[in-house]
């Protein structure tokens, strides 16, 4: 949108925890649903920055190896946040806790803002508010960085916009002694400031005692704009019934400011312009425009790092013993049936030898996928070691088992690879029975039976010899 959107945004960027109330105010232990989302004043308004075309700059500090500092810095950059943290050792993990009633009001938030304790280097501050066109501040700093940053930008002359975030801390405007272009608050917040610092809830009294324009938000009520001793009154755009407005204030900040500063208009008027922006965040779980479900995301490429094999996508060796585990001690408990398979890619190493091991890399990823494809849904697919894998097949007679494989190795027999052309599998199959001792004895038999497949000119299914009541599986299975 804007070629210059250069804006400097320092403050909070932490665990938004809310809780929508779906059953009685009144208990104490209330029934409802909850999210955790990624937020904080300034890293709302920063991402919503990005997400109207500007260059947000975010100064933040978090706790130091944090894996939660981690995944917040990330989810900033990603929404196209320019992201400059100072990490303290000894700080706690910031989180804001909020529970929210059945008509979307907000009964009661605790936060934990450990930001507000943060000291920034001049230098820091000063590189990073360089280019920028104007400043936002919020009020989980401290006083005293408060008035530092308004400082800072005074001399650079940048204007500074201030977000008061809370009741309590809006008292925090009171400690920046350099001109300010606007306030913004809500409607308990102003008037929570009112009755303590300007004797009255009038909004243009409040305005006049902090020396510039304020904008508050009424939630449905819509923006009243006092400046210059106006008070202009914005309606708000068409809102859903009973879905809080976290994040809307936020919203309406950045929007404002993107009008006002870059879009050269009067902040009354950017407000005008900003509101419907404001109202497409409302009742949204991440309250800013960025992407939400960061921490699910974050947590699922973690377990995938953990579980997954990195080349083939296959579950991993380590996650494959667990499940393999836990298949023996189903079988031991209730009887259910499960087999194994051992698959190798015959003559692998010619492979390598004769195109590289690029090309080698590319025929285990051609194997994996066909048995990706071709076991079913309830079974599982696991890269061994090298060029060897493991399937487990859940509830799976000899029989069942027997299908799979040689299913996989005519699947694999007609694949197509760049380069190589074709390749073959060989195959151990073992089912469990009652005289088996643990998993790894079922493992060992399916290797057996691989290695007698191999002996035999390979390319061909194998079941292993295992008696199990008297009965030989192997015949049962080759009929």
């Amino acid at each position: 949108m804007y070629r210059d959107g250069a804006v400097f945004v320092a403050g909070s960027a932490h665990l938004d925890v809310l809780a929508k109330i779906t059953g009685d105010e009144v208990a104490i232990d209330k029934i409802g649903h909850v999210v955790i989302e990624i937020g904080g004043a300034a890293c709302n308004i920063a991402t919503n920055l990005a997400a109207l075309g500007l260059k947000p700059r975010l100064l933040t500090a978090m706790q130091q190896d944090s894996p939660y500092s981690g995944i917040i810095t990330a989810n900033l950059r990603a929404n196209g946040v320019d992201v400059r943290v100072v990490h303290h050792d000894s700080m706690q993990a910031a989180v804001f806790s909020a529970h929210i009633g059945l008509d979307g009001e907000m009964l009661s938030a605790v936060s934990s803002m450990p930001v507000e304790t943060a000291i920034f280097q001049e230098d820091v501050v000063r590189e990073a508010m360089t280019g920028a066109r104007c400043a936002i501040l919020e009020c989980n700093l401290s006083g005293v960085v408060l008035n530092q940053l308004a400082q800072i930008a005074h001399e650079l002359s940048i204007p500074v916009f201030i977000a008061s975030v809370s009741e309590e801390k809006s008292l925090r405007v009171m400690d920046i002694h350099y001109p300010l272009a606007a306030v913004f608050m809500n409607r308990r917040e102003s008037s929570y400031f009112g009755r303590r610092v300007a004797a009255s809830t009038q909004l243009p009294v409040i305005a006049d005692r902090i020396g510039c324009a304020l904008v508050v938000s009424r939630d449905k009520d819509g923006v009243t704009v006092v400046q210059e001793g106006d008070e202009i009154h914005v309606p708000p755009s068409a809102l859903p019934e009973n879905v809080h407005t976290l994040g809307a204030g936020d919203a309406l900040l950045a929007a404002t400011v993107a009008h006002h500063i870059f879009g050269e208009m009067g902040i009354a008027d950017g407000v005008k312009k900003a509101v419907s922006f404001a109202a497409s965040i409302i009742g949204k779980p991440n309250c800013n425009a960025g992407q939400g479900h960061a921490i699910e995301e974050a947590l699922i490429s973690l377990d995938r790092m953990a579980t997954r094999d990195v080349m083939t996508g296959l579950i991993n060796r380590r996650a494959g013993e667990k499940i393999l585990s836990n298949a023996h001690e189903k079988a031991l408990l209730t009887s259910a049936l499960y087999s194994v398979l051992m698959v190798d890619i015959d003559h692998f190493k010619r492979v390598n030898d004769a195109y590289g091991h690029d090309i080698g890399d590319e025929t285990i990823k051609t194997v994996a996928d066909v048995l990706s494809s071709t076991v079913r849904g309830i079974d599982a697919a696991c890269r061994w070691g090298g060029e060897e894998f493991l399937c487990i097949l859940q509830g799976a007679d000899i029989n069942t088992a027997a299908a799979v494989a040689e299913r996989i190795r005519t699947t694999v027999e007609l694949a197509e690879i760049p380069v190589v052309g074709k390749v073959t599998v060989s195959i151990g199959v073992a089912t469990w029975c009652a005289t088996a001792p643990d998993a790894a004895h079922l493992v060992k038999a399916a290797d057996q039976g691989l290695y007698e497949a191999k002996q035999k000119g390979r390319n061909r299914v194998v079941v292993a010899d295992v008696k199990c009541a008297g009965v030989n599986l192997a015949e049962v299975a080759l009929g």
